[in-house]
């Protein structure tokens, strides 16, 4: 089982062991030894961030503008006010 451990400040690569019990209570052991008390929260399941912009070609054919994902390459008509590619899932907007 993964589990995000809350409530902790710790470097991001000190090495713990955690016993972890059914009631969400969880029994840390620094590799210093140090030991604390806390709560365990199931890990969300997620997955990065993938961003992208839309690309504006011109067709000669159907005589108009289409915009092309930069992720997935997946063309559409009008898509460039979306923030996210419908293909792909990429998103859109600006990096802030």
């Amino acid at each position: 089982m993964n589990v995000m451990i809350t409530g902790l400040k710790m470097p991001k690569r000190c090495p713990i062991n955690a016993l972890i019990y059914p009631d969400g209570r969880a029994i840390i052991t620094l590799h210093s030894g140090k030991t604390m008390e806390c709560r365990a929260e199931e890990a969300a399941d997620v997955r990065p961030v993938v961003r992208g912009k839309w690309v504006t070609a011109y067709d000669d054919f159907m005589k108009s503008n289409y915009d092309t994902c930069s992720c997935c390459g997946k063309e559409y008509f009008g898509a460039n006010g979306f923030n996210y590619c419908p293909n792909c899932g990429a998103d859109m907007r600006e990096k802030s």
